[in-house]
């Protein structure tokens, strides 16, 4: 008879591993997407934060911001604008020459309050439109006696570069995910083909048999130490004791019918030397 595939133990097998991974990786890709994601942030948040430090420690002149080439490849290729700013808001450095001079209460999408006086470490904050999330840091630059700030430095980056270098992780570790499943799906399933659901068929084999009549029928092959070899052992040892049990009722039986047979060819002989006994004989019984 054959079973419909919803039904088959092949089936359910699969379905729960095939489960048992996809609940896994999903935790796991949970966990590392988001330490991804967190480490991708934090890599853009240190390269945005340069410019302003080197220039702080002296390390970058303030010119150098007019620099886009010098910028980027402090930053990145996302850059978007960076200038630096007086106290009073007026712009003094800028990537853009068009904005220097100009004060940051004229410049849309730059908040005057990001460049408070008294700020004294560096600042980061994100801001998106339409189209786009950019991150932006406001680090204070002090004078020489380290407490009044002279000026800040201001850089504005996409988040672009840093979006789809998360969407291509995500993308390769659900690739690898799935290609996981499949393999060691097909790996399980080879393997809980070539031993249980052999093992099992073969059991089958040898059970139809038995019910068909032949008791001889036994569980051939090796087998194995597990249930399923206890199993295959209990079959074999419950149809060699059937056979034993129903060879001893048909030599019983066959006994039986002899004797019978012998009773009835003896009554037989006795009636026929009844029957052909003188009739006195006859008479007196």
């Amino acid at each position: 008879m054959k079973v419909p595939l919803i039904h088959r133990l092949a089936f359910k097998v699969s379905a729960f591993v095939i489960l048992i991974e996809i609940v896994i990786f999903i935790m796991l890709g949970a966990v590392y997407t988001r330490r991804f994601s967190n480490e991708v942030d934090k890599r853009v948040e240190t390269r945005i934060k340069i410019p302003g430090e080197l220039m702080s420690r002296g390390g970058l002149k303030y010119d150098a911001i007019q620099d886009a080439g010098n910028m980027k490849s402090l930053v990145g290729e996302d850059l978007v604008d960076a200038m630096n700013v007086y106290f009073d808001g007026t712009i003094n450095d800028s990537m853009d020459p068009e904005h220097v001079g100009k004060n940051i209460s004229d410049m849309p999408g730059i908040e005057p309050a990001w460049f408070d006086a008294a700020r004294s470490g560096t600042y980061t904050t994100e801001i998106a439109d339409e189209e786009n999330r950019y991150l932006i840091c406001i680090t204070p630059i002090s004078g020489t006696d380290g407490r009044v700030n002279l000026l800040f430095s201001y850089v504005k980056a996409r988040m672009n570069l840093a979006e789809q270098e998360k969407t291509a992780n995500a993308a390769l570790f659900l690739a690898g995910a799935l290609s996981g499943i499949a393999l060691t799906s097909l790996a399980l399933l080879g393997f809980f083909e070539k031993t249980i659901l052999a093992a099992l068929s073969n059991t089958l084999g040898a059970v139809r048999k038995v019910e068909s009549g032949d008791l001889t029928a036994r569980v051939e092959g090796r087998i194995s130490r597990d249930e399923i070899g206890q199993l295959q052992s209990g079959i074999n040892s419950m149809a060699a004791e059937l056979q034993t049990t129903i060879g001893t009722l048909q030599t019983e039986i066959s006994e039986r019918e002899r004797a019978e047979i012998s009773l009835r060819q003896s009554e037989e002989r006795f009636r026929d030397l009844y029957d052909n006994a003188p009739v006195c004989y006859q008479e007196l019984n």
